[in-house]
């Protein structure tokens, strides 16, 4: 069996990513966390409950 789609998570994706995303049927998504700073410790645990990832809706056509 082969794999017909794909998809990418990342914190930004360039133009020239996207492009080619898009033509491999590579859906990019993108992630953030709330209320997390790099300054402060925190646990792995407390990174899951905070982590959003962004799908992007597709139309169809």
């Amino acid at each position: 069996d082969e794999c017909i789609a794909g998809i990418l998570i990342g914190r930004q994706s360039s133009t020239k990513t996207l492009r080619e995303a898009t033509n491999e049927k590579i859906t990019v998504c993108s992630y953030s966390f709330e209320d997390v700073y790099k300054d402060s410790e925190t646990s792995f645990e407390e990174l899951i409950s905070k982590l959003h990832i962004t799908v992007p809706m597709r139309v169809q056509t």
